[in-house]
């Protein structure tokens, strides 16, 4: 998570072309890239953290999008898609997990270009991986490889395994970006870096998403993007 000063500037100067939904390609950067948004929280007078977050569901309204619980943590939180920011807000948190779902009304033109991500299980150490986060000219994709598709964090012992890997560029304001595999399925929610005390990074860590975090089916939407179907998540008290 990065704190920036001063959002109106990134907006007016810094959301250039690319932070605009991909159209018509099948790649996988494209396909990811399709999927990927912008989170903001305010925290004070212009000051505001920012990261980045995953579509992973449709509303007869909106979008669901999945981040890291960290850059939502302070509230007033928006969702930015195609240089517009939307008013989101957070509709599920999970224990032990860094990890929060939003939920933000959006255009019928907006929400169409956009890609709910599939999801899939991360597989073996050393496949090749799409990471995407944000910089200050929106979402921004690195190559990375998979150090483990289950890792234990000594930080809490009841949290579920989180996925690590090697991602040379992954910075604080990556958090709350997608890790994909190579074929575009998305693997995690990228939430933090274990570095040392010179700074070096030695693992990138994710927080590994299913199916099984959306809760009962309340709604079925299609993607005209993707053209699959995805569940809707109930609202957690």
């Amino acid at each position: 998570m990065r704190v920036r000063f001063l959002l109106w500037l990134i907006v007016a100067f810094g959301l250039t072309s690319r932070t605009c939904l991909a159209e018509g390609s099948n790649a996988p950067p494209d396909l990811t890239r399709a999927s990927m948004v912008i989170v903001s929280a305010h925290l004070a007078e212009h000051h505001h953290a920012i990261g980045a977050g995953v579509v992973v569901a449709f509303t007869p309204y909106g979008v669901r999008a999945l981040t890291a619980r960290h850059v939502v943590a302070s509230g007033d939180v928006r969702l930015w898609i195609d240089h517009r920011p939307y008013p989101a807000e957070v509709v599920r948190t999970f224990p032990h997990r860094d990890l929060a779902l939003l939920e933000a009304v959006v255009p019928a033109a907006v929400r169409v270009r956009a890609r709910i991500a599939q999801i899939a299980s991360p597989q073996t150490p050393g496949d090749a991986l799409l990471v995407w986060g944000e910089d200050d000219a929106g979402p921004r994709m690195e190559r990375a490889s998979l150090i483990s598709p289950a890792y234990r964090s000594l930080d809490d012992a009841e949290a579920p395994p989180l996925i690590a890997i090697a991602c040379a560029r992954c910075d604080r304001g990556d958090s709350g970006g997608g890790i994909f595999s190579a074929d575009g399925t998305l693997l995690a929610i990228l939430t933090a870096n274990y570095i040392t005390r010179t700074g070096r990074v030695l693992a990138t860590v994710g927080e590994r998403v299913s199916l099984s975090l959306f809760g009962p089916l309340e709604t079925v939407a299609t993607s005209a993007a993707g053209g699959r179907l995805a569940p809707s998540a109930a609202a957690q008290p």
